[in-house]
C-alpha cells in the first residue's frame, strides 16, 4: 500500500497536480505537508516531523486519509528511546501510545472503519510525540 501511496504522489507530481502547504521544517525534510486528491474524492496528506534540540536524530511521519466516510491517522516515530511508551498528540490532545521497540521506533494506527477515533480535519493542526516524562521527541504541523 506504502508503494501504491509513492507511486500516486509520484504520478502527480510528474503531472504537476501536488499542492504544497504550510511552514517548512527546514531544507533536509522536504517539503512539510503534502496532499493529493485521488478517485472518488480520496484525500491524503503526509508530513515530515522533526527532532527535537532534545532529541536531533528522532526523526518520522504522519499521514491523514479522508476517504469520505472513512478516516484513517498513521503517525510514526524512529531513533526515539528505546522500549518506553510514547505519547502521541494531535492539536494538543493525546490520541494514543505506543511503545516503541529496541531500535526506538514506534507507530499509531487509527481508523474510523475500526471505532477509533480521528479528527475530521487535521489542517493547521500540530503533531508531537512525547517521553513518558512529557519531553517533545519529535513535532511538526499540518498546513491549513
Amino acid at each position: 500500500m506504502a508503494s501504491r501511496f509513492i507511486s500516486v504522489v509520484g504520478a502527480i507530481v510528474l503531472a504537476g497536480g501536488l499542492t504544497a502547504c504550510g511552514e517548512g521544517l527546514g531544507p533536509a525534510d522536504g517539503p512539510p505537508v503534502q496532499m493529493a486528491r485521488g478517485p472518488s474524492n480520496d484525500s491524503r496528506v503526509e508530513i515530515a516531523l522533526a527532532g527535537t534540540a532534545d532529541f536531533p536524530e528522532s526523526d518520522g511521519k504522519a499521514r491523514f486519509r479522508d476517504r469520505g466516510g472513512e478516516r484513517e491517522l498513521q503517525i510514526e516515530v524512529e531513533d526515539a528511546p528505546t522500549n518506553v511508551q510514547v505519547s502521541f498528540l494531535v492539536g494538543g490532545d493525546t490520541v494514543g501510545t505506543a511503545t516503541t521497540n529496541a531500535t526506538g521506533d514506534g507507530r499509531l494506527n487509527l481508523n474510523t472503519d475500526q471505532g477509533d477515533t480521528v479528527p475530521a480535519s487535521v489542517a493547521g493542526l500540530t503533531v508531537k510525540v512525547l517521553t513518558p516524562q512529557g519531553t517533545v521527541i519529535i513535532s511538526g504541523a499540518f498546513g491549513s
